[in-house]
């Protein structure tokens, strides 16, 4: 019975123990038939712009295709014997912080580079002299000579002993040049001697005197002047005026005429503008001219020149007799200027004579 009970015992381990490794079975999920839709939504597209770059010369760049509105890192070309200043967009520079928001067109701007090279001088033993700068390229243009006593100033040379003149092209890197002398001949110093009234002026002598004044040919001489007798103008004259009186107090002042003979110029009547009949003129001891019905009175026969024109003199009749034993009607007359003559050994210069001759070593 113990036996038996004990096998049932064993029986009924085994059975655990084999259930316990058993696997558990999968529930599968039910399999459903519907068709499954899956959409994908795009990443809208960014607007584009486009940079274009002209160098002016420099290196080509290529062109930019950029996000609208958004910033780049530009190209930075080269040109040689230039400095890059920046891409300009019109008058405007482009920075970092430049934002495109449409197509634009960048141009370079370039300085030129100036390459310059020193030149420094040994005077050798002259008056110093300051270097100086010269532009590549560029003619040099050299300082004033030293000096030193006792010698004279040759040229300047460089180191081989070529002498550098004025206005040379010279290769573009720094040198001395140096002062080239040549010592001065020794001097005799010689004086000099000049006549009573005569002026040393180094080794000449000069003596002056005031010009002789001579009227030109054709020309009458009154004092300082030369009148020419041929050469006449009327020039402005006038007569005087009379006044004349009426009964009832009225009166008229008259104005004469000149009247022009062929030796000789008077006044004239005067007319008498206010007596318009002949019997009034007559009565008043006037004269009436029938030819033109008007009344005159005689006026004093002398009138007066209240102007010449230029480079003319007036001279009445009495003048012109008596300075020039001329017979003339008076007028303007030509005034010419006395010309300045010197005798023969004498030199006019600046309206005086000058003679020169050579001075007399002591």
């Amino acid at each position: 019975m113990k036996k038996l009970f004990k096998g049932l015992l064993i029986l009924m381990l085994l059975f655990t123990l084999l259930g316990c490794g058993k696997k558990k079975e999968e529930v599968k999920p039910k399999e459903d038939n519907t068709a499954t839709t899956t959409t994908t939504t795009a990443a809208p597209q960014k607007e584009k712009v486009k940079i274009t770059f002209d160098s002016d010369g420099g290196s080509k760049e290529e062109d930019l295709e950029i996000d609208l509105g958004s910033q780049v890192m530009l190209p930075v070309p080269k040109k040689d014997g230039y400095e890059f200043l920046g891409w300009y967009d019109g008058k405007e520079k482009v920075t970092a912080k430049t934002t495109f928001s449409k197509n634009t067109s960048l141009k370079a701007k370039w300085e030129k580079i100036i390459k310059t090279f020193k030149i420094t001088f040994d005077s050798k033993g002259g008056t110093s002299v300051k270097a100086i700068t010269v532009e590549c390229g560029k003619d040099v243009k050299l300082p004033a000579n030293p000096t030193r006593e006792g010698y004279n100033f040759r040229a300047w040379v460089d180191k081989n002993g070529k002498a550098i003149l004025n206005g040379a092209k010279l290769s573009c890197e720094d040198f001395t040049l140096y002062a080239d002398w040549e010592s001065k001949p020794t001097e005799v110093k010689v004086t000099y001697e000049c006549p009573a009234g005569y002026t040393l002026n180094g080794d000449k002598c000069t003596t002056s005197k005031d010009a002789i004044k001579v009227c030109p040919t054709g020309t009458k001489e009154d004092g300082s002047i030369c009148i020419k007798l041929t050469e006449k103008q009327a020039g402005t004259r006038e007569c005087g005026k009379k006044t004349v009186h009426f009964g009832g107090g009225h009166t008229e002042e008259v104005q004469g005429v000149i009247y022009n003979a062929p030796y000789a110029s008077f006044c004239y009547y005067g007319e008498v503008t206010s007596v318009t009949d002949k019997n009034t003129c007559t009565s008043q001891s006037r004269s009436w001219n029938s030819g033109n019905n008007k009344c005159y009175v005689e006026m004093d026969s002398n009138y007066t020149t209240t102007s010449c024109p230029n480079n003319y003199k007036y001279y009445s009749s009495a003048d012109l007799l008596s300075k020039f034993g001329a017979h003339d009607g008076g007028g303007c007359f030509k005034v010419y200027d006395a010309e300045s003559k010197c005798d023969a050994d004498f030199t006019l210069i600046s309206g005086k004579c000058v003679k020169t001759i050579n001075a007399t070593k002591k």
